[in-house]
């Protein structure tokens, strides 16, 4: 591998629990960017959906990405996507499960953390190194590899107070032309896109220092005005490896109803989950606080916490929901947290990961 290429990583376990164009284009079915690392693109999608090893960061431009990146090697591997502070060049790869050749095209997208990632919320396209807003992949014949072939260039304005990381979104379309975020205008939208959307890959993933606690880590978490079915949110926290960690979880904003958003500090044991529900309202404009500090050990390397955002499914939709494949298996854990379990689906996720070394 030449010098260019990136720096191996360790490999992101799977848990267990203008020129820019203004038509929305759909994300294409056939370029598959995975979610996570277990994502073989070959039947349902599961969690985690937001630890996308498909979207990758280096400090200059790789010597022959197409040669390198879908490596059998570097396909097994996840990236550190985060940026540095100046000079980022981001790269998207992607297998084609289709029948046929594709040419896919791929936009590129970051903003400041959000816990529900909502399309509204992405901006601009972040254009490649040649000045483009998307870059074309070329032709990528059934089963086979594609990469980006000229990376996205991108130099990160400085994070607001209400993050302390990115989310990094790739979309791969069929059109030849750049396309603008997908609309979304209610809940059940929302958890196809991030569910059951072969096309999109998102990155919701910060790595901390192990043995420099205690932590804090801060993400923004909005609803869309024009939202037309809100129902309550459920925010649900687990963690892996944090051995005895106290972790607590606050917002900065009352609701509408003047719901304080808050999960009170305790040591949740691995394999739990924990949570609390929330009635926002369409036009909710907040952040949320994840405060751990160590137990008696620092948590192991590698260990995790995932907070996620679910919606409570209507019992009317739930036929819908399932055909779309959206539903999440979380209802049995409600029941601990003293809420009738119920159908829900994800609506975002962000995942802490603790490392040493």
């Amino acid at each position: 591998m030449s010098r260019y290429a990136l720096p191996p990583m360790t490999a992101v376990s799977a848990m267990n629990l203008s020129s820019f164009a203004t038509v929305a284009a759909a994300p294409s079915a056939s370029f598959h960017l995975r979610h996570n690392l277990a994502d073989t693109g070959s039947g349902a999608q599961a969690a985690p959906y937001c630890q996308s090893p498909d979207i990758i960061q280096s400090d200059m431009p790789v010597l022959n990405p197409h040669l390198v990146l879908p490596a059998s090697d570097c396909w097994a591997q996840a990236y550190n996507a985060a940026p540095v502070g100046d000079l980022n060049y981001y790269y998207v790869r992607g297998r084609n499960h289709s029948g046929v050749a594709v040419s896919p095209q791929v936009s590129f997208f970051a903003l400041p953390a959000q816990l529900i990632p909502w399309p509204s919320l992405w901006g601009r396209p972040i254009p490649t190194l040649d000045g483009q807003t998307r870059a074309s992949v070329g032709r990528i014949e059934p089963g086979e590899v594609g990469v980006t072939p000229t990376p996205f260039r991108w130099i990160p304005a400085p994070l607001p107070a209400t993050s302390s990381f990115h989310t990094l979104v790739a979309m791969s379309t069929a059109s030849s032309a750049a396309a603008a975020a997908p609309v979304v205008h209610t809940l059940a939208d929302m958890a196809a896109l991030l569910t059951s959307t072969p096309g999109l890959a998102i990155n919701q993933l910060t790595c901390l220092d192990a043995d420099n606690g205690p932590w804090l880590v801060r993400l923004g978490l909005k609803v869309p005005a024009e939202l037309t079915d809100m129902q309550p949110i459920t925010l649900l926290l687990s963690g892996c490896g944090l051995h005895g960690a106290t972790v607590g979880v606050l917002g900065d904003t009352f609701t509408a109803g003047r719901q304080t958003l808050q999960l009170a500090p305790q040591v949740p044991p691995d394999g739990t989950v924990i949570g609390f529900s929330a009635e926002l309202e369409p036009g909710y404009d907040g952040s949320i606080t994840i405060q751990v500090w160590p137990g008696a050990r620092p948590p192991a390397d590698g260990a995790t916490l995932t907070l996620q955002a679910m919606y409570p499914v209507p019992q009317d939709l739930v036929a819908q929901a399932a055909r779309r494949g959206t539903l999440a298996p979380a209802g049995r854990h409600l029941s601990a947290l003293g809420i009738t379990p119920r159908a829900l689906s994800p609506l975002g996720e962000v995942t802490i990961s603790f490392s040493r070394g």
